[in-house]
């Protein structure tokens, strides 16, 4: 396996044939929902630890099954207009 300073060469002298240029998103409904979720509770997590609370196994061990579904729920895309709607997030 090469390492970075070579692949970084093979790229600048343009030998690298197989680039991938495709890139992951989440459903916007996922980032509205369950991400946003789920970062309030790791906060909520986070401010209990550094209160001295106690740890919660199973409290931790949700928040990375939750963590694993929204993993899931993203899509690969080789260009930008192959993204439905729903992959295009929107704040209000």
């Amino acid at each position: 396996m090469k390492d970075l300073i070579e692949q970084s060469k093979d790229v600048l002298e343009g030998k690298e044939e197989n680039i991938e240029e495709a890139f992951m998103r989440l459903p916007s409904t996922v980032i509205g929902t369950d991400l946003f979720v789920l970062q309030r509770d790791l906060k909520d997590f986070m401010y209990s630890q550094m209160k001295n609370r106690d740890f919660n196994p199973k409290q931790f061990d949700d928040m990375i099954k939750r963590m694993e579904k929204i993993k899931k729920s993203a899509k690969k895309f080789n260009k930008a207009s192959d993204m439905g709607p729903e992959f295009k997030y929107r704040s209000n």
